[in-house]
């Protein structure tokens, strides 16, 4: 009953801490270049002021023990490991601290007009944040009690899974609209406006907002930079590419069709993945509340009947003794180093290759694709890397196109600046310029974008078809030596017994 006690009141600690950095970083992200965010940031500093003066206590407390045990001669660590273990907990809370000092800093990039520079800055801060206030949000609801925190953990997984597809779903007919108003020379006001009235919630309202800026005479690129969700960053950056080449139009046309073509894909691997952390979060809260409540009455019942326990069913609680000693010596130390690597992920332009290899595609088909924009509208390319370096949703594909950029005006060729950068390969560099000098450059570039699409969708789907079924018969096979190692007992007493 007290640990039960305990949990809630970490839980009801945890819980708004975790809320709180990732509703300010929402907030920022979502209104970084609307001019009323800077009357945010006097909220967003008390908030990191508030983080600071929490992440500090667990250090101060822990420095003053450990001054007493060297000093006082007071047994306050009772070897080593116990003091290891209490630094490895004071490194991992500090990841308040950490987020406490970005937010401070984050309040202060948001009063003023940022440069290029500062606008990195701002996209690294906003990422770790997120990330420390994922984790804590998430340790906030496993803290209800552990089997209970895991099943709560997998029904929120789903919620999150069902919104983000219905908002996704609300994003393409918005796109939709926009481009059939667009393609016959509409106002885009009035279609928003009455797309807007079939939504609900938080979409809704931002669809009403979007259509009342737009009335109010503001550009489409500058009214989404305004709203936050309505469309994702990556569409906004192609429609401000489009606006300003003069084809939004056909930018909005083809940006539609190849998220109406990528989205079962995106949508049947996303399934699959909430699937398998859902069914492993049930699994985990299955097995808990098994061990905890009925593994030590198992053991009563068979001491008291004088029966040993099979082997299968010795070994199944050798693992979960062992898992339980050794959790704070093991599991702890690697989700501190886990955390802290998605931290530094957040300020470091790298990827795994795997990864990189999977997704780089991406970003390589709509850099194409916009390039391709720019240069049927007869617009230089130096212009349309110049909108992608200025407006790309990612801080390190912006640095990459500006140093990209930077060699162009210096008088390198274009495509091998985007090689250097790793932004294109080098036989797409060679097929960009033939076509260049065959006069068909905005055919080849969408072809290009097209085949890098086709390519990612053939990669996740092997991948897709390969390792869920290897990840199912792992929990197949785990959940085989569990359930054998807790059903072999009832058969050996009732044969005991029977004989």
């Amino acid at each position: 009953m007290e640990g039960i006690i305990l949990g809630l009141i970490l839980a009801l600690f945890l819980l708004p801490l975790g809320g709180g950095m990732l509703v300010a970083a929402d907030s920022v992200a979502g209104n970084r270049r609307s001019p009323e965010l800077a009357n945010s940031s006097f909220a967003i500093q008390l908030f990191g002021v508030i983080l600071l003066v929490i992440g500090i206590l667990p250090w101060i407390a822990f420095l003053f023990a450990l001054a007493i045990w060297i000093f006082a001669g007071e047994v306050v660590f009772g070897d080593l490991t116990e003091l290891l273990v209490a630094l490895n907990s004071v490194i991992f809370i500090s990841t308040i601290l950490l987020a406490g000092a970005m937010l401070i800093g984050i309040s202060r990039l948001i009063r003023q007009s940022r440069s290029t520079e500062q606008e990195a800055l701002l996209d690294k801060m906003l990422g770790s944040v997120k990330v420390m206030g994922w984790l804590w949000f998430l340790f906030g609801i496993l803290m209800l009690f552990f089997p209970i925190g895991l099943i709560l953990s997998a029904i929120l997984l789903i919620i999150i899974f069902v919104i983000i597809q219905r908002r996704s779903a609300c994003q393409s007919e918005l796109l939709w609209i926009l481009m059939i108003a667009s393609q016959k020379n509409k106002p885009l006001a009035p279609g928003v406006e009455a797309f807007a009235q079939e939504c609900q919630g938080s979409y809704r309202r931002g669809a009403m907002c979007l259509a009342h800026l737009l009335n109010s005479g503001l550009s489409l690129p500058d009214a989404l930079d305004r709203v936050p969700q309505v469309l994702p960053e990556s569409v906004k950056v192609a429609v401000r590419v489009g606006w300003e080449s003069g084809s939004l139009a056909q930018a909005l046309r083809e940006i539609a069709v190849s998220r109406t073509l990528r989205k079962p894909i995106w949508h049947t691997v996303a399934a699959r993945l909430a699937y398998l952390v859902a069914l492993l979060i049930v699994l985990l809260s299955i097995v808990s509340f098994v061990l905890y409540f009925i593994i030590p009455k198992f053991k009563k019942i068979f001491m008291d009947f004088g029966v040993e326990l099979p082997k299968l069913t010795l070994l199944v609680l050798t693992v979960s003794d062992w898992v339980v000693e050794y959790f704070p010596f093991v599991i702890q130390p690697a989700l501190t180093c886990i955390v802290y690597v998605l931290v530094l992920k957040c300020w470091v332009a790298w990827r795994p290759k795997f990864v990189n290899r999977l997704l780089f595609r991406m970003d390589t088909a709509r850099l194409l694709r916009a390039l391709a924009w720019s240069v049927d509208a007869g617009r230089p390319l130096t212009a349309g890397l110049d909108t992608l370096a200025r407006w790309s949703p990612r801080w390190n594909i912006r640095h990459r196109l500006a140093c990209a950029l930077g060699g162009v005006n210096r008088g390198a060729n274009w495509s091998e600046c985007l090689v250097d950068q790793g932004l294109i390969r080098p036989t797409e560099a060679a097929v960009l310029d033939s076509a260049e000098r065959a006069g068909n450059l905005p055919w080849a570039m969408r072809e290009l974008a097209e085949n890098a699409e086709r390519r990612l969708a053939y990669r996740l789907q092997l991948c897709n078809q390969i390792l869920f079924p290897c990840v199912v018969l792992c929990f197949g096979g785990l959940v085989f030596f569990f359930v054998a190692g807790m059903f072999t007992p009832l058969v050996k007493l009732i044969s005991e017994l029977s004989g």
